[in-house]
């Protein structure tokens, strides 16, 4: 269920009480699962070993969702065991030079128990560079369902936020959950530091929550550099819907100067509100905000500004 189809070769010397089957050959695309199995026709049982050499893991992974495939150079080695209903191939993988969801990822090992029904990786270790994650995970192959249980730290991202590929993120994360890959379910606590682009002046640090309940998850991020609480839900499947409402408390003004095109220097100042936005991650043109300032204390030009009342905005796109 996990190969796909392959080409497939052996050589089989058999009685009525076992078959030896050696050497096999299997290959999909430029990876290869070789090896040696004993079956006991009589007892209807598994013995043997297979190695897998896989240039490119991703290439041996046709069940899983592309999203989710890891690709680079995979080695593998598996003990065979089990009836022939019930197969069992216990299996140690290492990987270096990978990519998984756009990410390098540095090396990989796992232990994982392969059947018929699903992969459970009893220990899984990646490391990119200083950054690790470490823990557990099953996911069956009809169903898509999986239960993970995941931590890491100083583990970093690189993508796109408020403008393209061009944010920086280190984090420290932690997820538990049981659900499927169409629809995930789980709880996930994340801190982090973004830098480089909008998102890396704008929001700098902070922390937040997510409870994915199968179609949405509902995050709150606390991002002190900016004063700024927010609530959130965000769909889980593209283009990623997004609701969200922030409260600003002695927000700093200097950081919107990027956007407006202002001198940093002459646009100043801490005022307090709300902000309330939809749109989707995934696209540019349907994203709306609205801005409801009650207090402000700026300078703007060396000018001080304050209001009589509330001001009110909107930001449609890039307007």
């Amino acid at each position: 269920p996990l190969l796909g189809e392959v080409r497939a070769s052996a050589s089989v010397v058999s009685n009525t009480k076992t078959a030896t089957i050696s050497p096999i050959d299997i290959r999909r695309g430029a990876s290869a699962i070789t090896g040696d199995v004993r079956a006991d026709i009589t007892n209807r049982t598994w013995d043997g070993t297979l190695h897998v050499e896989a240039p490119n893991g991703g290439e041996l992974q046709a069940g899983i969702p592309a999203d989710w495939r890891i690709t680079g150079p995979l080695r593998a080695d598996g003990t065979l065991s089990g009836t022939f209903d019930e197969y069992r191939l216990d299996t140690a993988i290492n990987g270096r030079a990978l990519t998984w969801a756009g990410q390098p990822i540095e090396r990989v090992t796992a232990k994982a128990v392969v059947t018929a029904d699903a992969i459970d990786v009893s220990s899984l270790q990646l490391f990119q560079g200083a950054g690790y994650l470490d823990g557990r995970l099953r996911y069956e192959w009809e169903t898509g369902a999986y239960t993970a249980n995941l931590k890491g730290d100083r583990l970093s991202w690189q993508g796109s936020l408020l403008s393209p590929n061009d944010t920086q993120a280190i984090f420290a994360i932690q997820f538990d959950g049981a659900g499927t890959t169409a629809n995930p379910k789980g709880k996930a606590s994340i801190d982090f530091a973004l830098t480089g682009g909008d998102a890396g002046a704008l929001i700098g640090a902070g922390d937040a929550t997510a409870e994915l309940d199968g179609n949405t998850a509902h995050v709150v991020a606390r991002l002190p550099e900016i004063g700024a609480l927010i609530n959130a839900d965000v769909a889980t499947s593209s283009p990623y819907d997004y609701k969200v409402a922030a409260h600003l408390d002695r927000f700093e003004l200097q950081k919107l100067s990027p956007f407006i095109g202002a001198i940093e220097a002459e646009f100043i100042g801490f005022p307090t509100g709300t902000v309330t936005a939809s749109g989707g991650l995934a696209e540019d043109q349907n994203r709306v905000a609205l801005v409801n300032i009650t207090e402000l204390d700026a300078g703007i030009g060396g000018v001080p500004v304050t209001l009589n009342s509330p001001l009110n905005a909107t930001l449609k796109g890039d307007d």
